[in-house]
């Protein structure tokens, strides 16, 4: 029995010393869109697999739901000119919230569409 207190004393005091806390705030910094490895919102390299893999399903040439048709640059472009794909990722009133029952994209993410749309959404 003592042989166990000392060896639970040893291990609590040598393991003890070795934990530590950081703050949230250094753990997750806030992503205020100043820390993205944004490409300056790049088509084909940011925007492009975002569509494919959250839009494309549903707002495609065979099935355009709401009337939102993806597929293609032009259409996609299109549709980020017009404001109203940035302002449905952007979870803005008055729209429907994209991706559908999905949480709102995360904050590098919109910044790569709203820098691509202001850049005029070029086919890069």
């Amino acid at each position: 029995m003592t042989r166990l207190i000392l060896t639970l004393s040893l291990v609590i005091t040598f393991l003890l010393p070795s934990c530590y806390y950081d703050t949230e705030e250094e753990l997750y910094p806030a992503n205020n869109g100043n820390n993205c490895d944004s490409v300056q919102g790049s088509f084909s390299s940011e925007i492009l697999p975002v569509i494919n893999v959250q839009c494309r399903s549903c707002h495609n040439t065979s099935f355009s739901s709401g009337g939102v048709n993806l597929e293609g640059f032009t259409n996609i472009q299109n549709a980020a000119l017009n404001g109203k794909l940035i302002q449905s990722l952007r979870h803005e009133s008055g729209v429907s919230p994209m991706p559908q029952n999905s949480p709102k994209l995360d904050d590098c993410t919109l910044k790569a569409f709203e820098d691509w749309k202001n850049a005029g959404a070029p086919n890069n």
